[in-house]
């Protein structure tokens, strides 16, 4: 008796109060809050039996796994670096430390489990309050709950096939999947058979096809309740990897606190050495490509007899710089300037050269690949007075020829492939989408007190866009001042 008062007590008191501070937690976007909030009210029904378990309880359980789901990182498996970047460092773990949402992830875990079975079984047995179910949870994490117009209950049912019990669609998806099998009085055939039957269809056109058929999703809409995954318009809601988060790209458009924080994404379009994700609320797009191990084509180039005066500038910086010692080609060359380039074999390294000629200068940039497009880093410059960029690594020296000046950099750093993150944004339907521009690629080709007030986004024409940083994080912040500035030098593009 004492048991069920205080089971009523809470189910009465309790869960009244912990909805509303759920509600509001949502609405303000609290979103590690309502987490914490979320598996409380999940854990008020641990113990249910089957006999106990009813609408309110299922839909509890239900509706705060999948939020959970997307909204929290457990944080149970190790941070991996992407390819090609320096291990993170592991971060000390306190035994006092209290699990974030209260619960050791092994129980929250345990939870999810205990119930399945019975949730599925529930479901099953009613058909119309499952359906109903189904629509306040797309509702709940969609955001539509505040919407007054009243629309029709949809039946959801589960797939019928093999490993798809639990995976529950609306009626309007098992429509459009007659619809596309013919139609007609026939019955309706099971998805595995209709899977089936793409993807054999599919692999008359290569492997990429079939592929592409067996890794889609089988409709616009889905609530997985075994996995407590919801799929909306073939995109699934997740967690941002937090190798990702942690990216100093990542972290240069969003601020150093994003690498702890959780972000969510849905997945645009994935490929062989490329996936496109969608950070939800942000208007942000994050495409992670993989490292490209081809070396950049060799641009056509002259002998560097051909220009006297580039010689009588390279010859003195030999013996401080060796690298310069190697076969050079002259790409391009003027009255007052010249562009040359080299590849460093050992280093498997293309680099490219600025000389000016009065006064005298050499800076030298390697070539690397961002995004499936090739950008000029710069490593290395002669005369630190006549360089746009400040070099932040390497060793500073005096040369003495023809007067005395600060050299700066190492001419000599290799250029490894490596995992690379291109961030875009679309703010408005009427601008044209922007490229995030990091500082690396524009040093030496900006003047650096740009670099420190402002971050760049490219346009399509090729433009800069300079946004200033916001003065408490370094981030851009939503009023910032905008200046535009004209394209930069052309970028080398190679073939996707």
């Amino acid at each position: 008796a004492g048991a069920a008062a205080l089971r009523a007590k809470l189910e009465d008191h309790a869960l009244p109060v912990m909805q509303s501070w759920y509600a509001r937690l949502r609405r303000e976007t609290s979103t590690n809050d309502a987490c914490v909030v979320a598996a409380h009210m999940a854990f008020l029904f641990s113990e249910v039996t089957p006999e106990t378990l009813d609408a309110r309880a299922l839909f509890t359980l239900l509706s705060c796994r999948a939020f959970i789901n997307v909204h929290h990182d457990y944080d149970v498996e190790p941070l991996m670096p992407l390819p090609g970047h320096p291990p993170p460092k592991p971060r000390k773990r306190d035994w006092r430390e209290r699990p974030p949402l209260g619960f050791a992830p092994m129980d929250v875990f345990d939870l999810w489990q205990r119930h399945l079975h019975k949730t599925l079984l529930w479901l099953e047995a009613q058909p119309e309050q499952a359906s109903e179910m189904m629509e306040a949870v797309v509702r709940l994490l969609s955001g539509g709950e505040s919407e007054k117009k009243k629309m029709a209950t949809r039946q959801w049912h589960s797939m019928v096939g093999c490993d798809c019990e639990g995976r529950y669609v609306p009626d309007t998806a098992a429509a459009a999947a007659d619809a596309k099998n013919g139609g007609g009085s026939a019955p309706s055939e099971s998805w595995t058979v209709v899977a089936e039957r793409e993807a054999a269809a599919a692999a008359k056109h290569g492997y990429e096809a079939w592929l592409r058929v067996r890794i889609s999703p089988s409709t616009e809409t889905e609530i997985n309740v075994q996995l407590g995954e919801l799929t909306l318009k073939r995109h699934h809601m997740r967690m941002l990897e937090r190798e990702v988060a942690a990216h100093h790209d990542f972290t240069a458009v969003f601020g150093g606190a994003s690498a702890s924080s959780h972000h969510q994404c849905a997945e645009v379009r994935r490929s062989e050495n490329r996936l496109w994700v969608r950070l939800l609320g942000t208007r942000h797009d994050v495409q992670i490509w993989a490292p490209d191990t081809r070396p950049p084509k060799a641009l056509r180039a002259a002998m560097l007899s051909s220009a006297p005066w580039v010689s009588s500038i390279i010859e003195p910086l030999q013996a401080s710089v060796p690298l310069l010692s190697n076969d050079l080609a002259l790409i391009d060359v003027k009255d007052g300037h010249a562009l040359l380039s080299m590849l460093d074999k050992e280093l498997g390294t293309l680099k490219e050269l600025v000389l000016t000629r009065t006064p005298p200068a050499v800076h030298v940039f390697n070539v690397v690949e961002h995004g499936r497009r090739f950008l000029r880093v710069l490593e290395y410059t002669s005369d630190c007075a006549l360089c746009l960029g400040e070099l932040k690594h390497g060793p500073m020296a005096v040369n003495l020829y023809p007067q005395p000046h600060w050299q700066s950099g190492d001419a000599a750093i290799p250029a490894a492939p490596k995992a690379t993150l291109l961030i875009s944004r679309s703010l408005t339907k009427d601008d044209p989408a922007q490229t995030f521009i990091p500082h690396r690629f524009v040093r030496g080709l900006l003047p650096e007190a740009l670099l420190v007030d402002y971050i760049f986004w490219q346009r399509p024409d090729s433009s800069l866009y300079g946004q200033r940083k916001h003065p408490d994080d370094g981030t851009a912040g939503a009023g910032s001042e905008a200046t535009a500035l004209p394209p930069p030098p052309a970028a080398k593009a190679s073939s996707e």
